[in-house]
């Protein structure tokens, strides 16, 4: 959320980021209840800072900056308030803002499920295509072919099958059945959700900035994750 400079005081103030260190939440409201202005400024900085660091791009960033502005400073920072005083301002934000950038991803992919037909040819746009202009689907497929190379197996494939290929669950549990580790039993339905879900939970750390070497260390072990000797196809790009 951007304030025009010299409209006001608030806006002065975030758009230069001269506010001092947020500190937690219970400082950032002991000071909001002292002076508004400073305190809204403050969180408004903390709030630009965390949402330019998200991989998405700029028209999307933005609205993601302007939701989580909205929620924070909505019914007298009811959602704020909620949180331990203890909690660092910033990483509440940070917080705030990986939901709200995976909420706008799973609305994109809910969007994208209602306009996809029922039988796609070969030859025809993909759904993820079909959902997005060109400019914006080369750089969001970029974005998603980089964390899916940066991911583990079966995880950096299922969320290639997924939000690049718009492969329906059914789809993608065909898929791990066929590549499954040797020895492995079938994957079922719920396991398969459970990939899904996982992916998309890495999408959100790296969304957010954090490296999956650091968030998901175990994945990458063989002796915890079967599936990174397992072999399976290589990732294309398909970028336009």
């Amino acid at each position: 959320m951007w304030y025009p400079a010299g409209e006001n005081a608030m806006g002065t103030r975030a758009n230069t980021g001269n506010g001092r260190p947020p500190g937690t939440v219970g400082a950032w409201l002991r000071r909001h209840d002292k002076d508004p202005q400073e305190a809204g400024a403050i969180l408004l900085a903390a709030i630009r800072r965390a949402g330019g660091r998200i991989r998405l791009p700029t028209t999307a960033r933005d609205e993601v900056i302007a939701e989580v502005a909205a929620r924070a400073l909505s019914d007298g920072h009811a959602a704020l308030r909620r949180a331990r005083p203890s909690t660092p301002l910033d990483a509440w934000v940070r917080g705030c803002v990986r939901n709200v950038s995976l909420e706008a991803i799973r609305a994109r992919e809910k969007e994208k499920e209602q306009r996809r037909p029922e039988e796609v040819p070969d030859s025809e746009p993909t759904p993820y295509e079909v959902a997005a202009g060109r400019d914006e689907l080369k750089y969001e497929r970029t974005k998603v072919m980089e964390a899916a190379r940066a991911f583990p197996q079966p995880y950096g494939h299922v969320l290639y099958w997924r939000v690049v290929l718009g492969l329906p669950w059914q789809g993608l549990r065909d898929r791990l059945n066929l590549h499954r580790p040797s020895g492995a039993p079938p994957i079922g339905d719920r396991q398969t959700q459970m990939f899904i879900t996982k992916a998309m939970k890495m999408l959100k750390d790296w969304l957010g900035g954090t490296a999956p070497r650091m968030a998901h260390r175990q994945k990458y072990l063989s002796s915890k994750n079967p599936w990174i000797d397992s072999t399976l196809p290589p990732l294309k790009s398909q970028i336009l």
